[in-house]
């Protein structure tokens, strides 16, 4: 149960809002480079993506932690319901708008119009979903070498706060 509510608030905390601020229009005018972002995203289906996203990422954290499958509807109930266009759209806008220039975001559209680009997007969940298996499998593989330098640590902080 600690661990399905450690996913939770994990998809949680990748959920965000955004709000219209006071003061603001209804209907701001949109930059050029904006406008990019958002035919990006038209070109890459972001908004059909996201569930198919949001439902990969729950089947990974499944398939590393099998006892939470029990939980797997309620979490798609709720990354169906919370985890939308709308409710992440305008943050993702601007992570671009902060990350990319005009011409990058521009290069990328062109990309993901040709058929290799086209495969990527489509590819691209079911990718992430083995990447995120894999990385749990090793870290797995090597789970006991962790706590035991954890446990060190543990050991050397413990003995740091002894006067």
């Amino acid at each position: 149960m600690r661990k399905t509510l450690t996913v939770a608030l994990l998809v949680l905390w990748t959920a965000s809002t955004h709000a219209q601020q006071p003061g603001e229009s209804a209907t701001p005018t949109v930059s050029s480079h904006e406008q990019a972002v958002i035919e990006l995203f038209d070109v890459m289906d972001v908004k059909q993506i996201m569930v198919g996203s949001s439902i990969a990422a729950i089947d990974s954290q499944i398939a590393g932690n099998p006892e939470i499958a029990p939980y797997r509807d309620v979490m798609i109930e709720w990354a169906t319901r919370v985890l939308t266009w709308e409710n992440m759209g305008p943050p993702l806008i601007k992570v671009y708008l902060e990350t990319f220039n005009e011409a990058e975001v521009r290069e990328m559209a062109a990309f993901y119009r040709t058929p290799a680009g086209r495969k990527a997007l489509i590819k691209l969940p079911e990718l992430t979903q083995k990447a995120t298996v894999i990385g749990m499998e090793v870290a797995k593989a090597h789970q006991g070498e962790l706590t035991e330098k954890l446990n060190a640590r543990r050991k050397e902080l413990e003995g740091e706060k002894k006067p």
